[in-house]
Parts: structure tokens; sequence; C-alpha cells
């Protein structure tokens, strides 16, 4: 039996080179006094966990393909990384939503350490 060659990216900047199109939002969504934009944010650290996190929904994106979790289906176990304490884990949901969210633990495991460094960064917001 014949393995698939695995195509995923291993880094954001291979990702990056395959960029097709993309939606630019913070010119859409300003809010509050002055301007202020969603994507703006009062520290460096903020600001930094937020983008590592739009990194990382387009990955798992490009990464589960056509893949969609079935949340309303209690029986099928969805493979989430999250965040207990300091620490990002493998943890299995059923019903409860995730962000980083894969089909199989094998994926969920891979991606945990492809991107470890930007899961990390984005540590706050998840």
């Amino acid at each position: 039996m014949l393995k698939e060659k695995d195509n995923k990216p291993r880094s954001w900047e291979e990702y990056d080179k395959t960029i097709k199109l993309l939606y630019v939002t913070s010119e859409y969504d300003k809010v509050g006094v002055g301007g202020t934009r969603y994507d703006n944010f009062v520290t460096e650290n903020e600001a930094k966990a937020f983008c590592a996190l739009g990194k990382l929904i387009q990955l798992r994106d490009t990464w589960v393909g056509d893949w969609k979790p079935d949340w309303d289906n209690d029986s099928k176990p969805k493979y989430c990384i999250d965040v207990e304490g300091n620490e990002a884990i493998i943890n299995i949901h059923y019903i409860c939503q995730a962000l980083l969210v894969f089909p199989t633990e094998e994926m969920a495991i891979n991606f945990l350490e492809t991107f470890m460094d930007l899961i990390e960064e984005a540590k706050i917001f998840l």
C-alpha cells in the first residue's frame, strides 16, 4: 500500500509562499474612539500573540483540508490543542468547541510538535 506524500507546510514561511488570495480585515472592523481597530493592542506581547494565532488558524486550515468538525455529533471525537495551566496539550473533545481542532490524534500531535513556537506565542489567546 502506497502512503500519500505529506505536503503539509512545516513552517509559516513555507505556508506563506503558497498564499494565492488574502482578505484584509482591519480596514473594515474599525471600532471605538479615534478609529481604534480590533487588531491594535496595548502590549507588544498581545500583538505578537494575535499574529501568531492568525498564523496558526491558517496553518490548521491547510493541514485539515476540507475536514470540518461536527460539534453536534457527540459520538465522534475531535483532537484539540488546549492550554491547561501554562502547558499546551492534546485533549479529546466531543461537543466542546476549540480553535485548534484536528480529525486525528496523530495530526494534532504532529501540529503541536511542528508549531510549538507559534503555539507558545499565542497561548494567551488559546
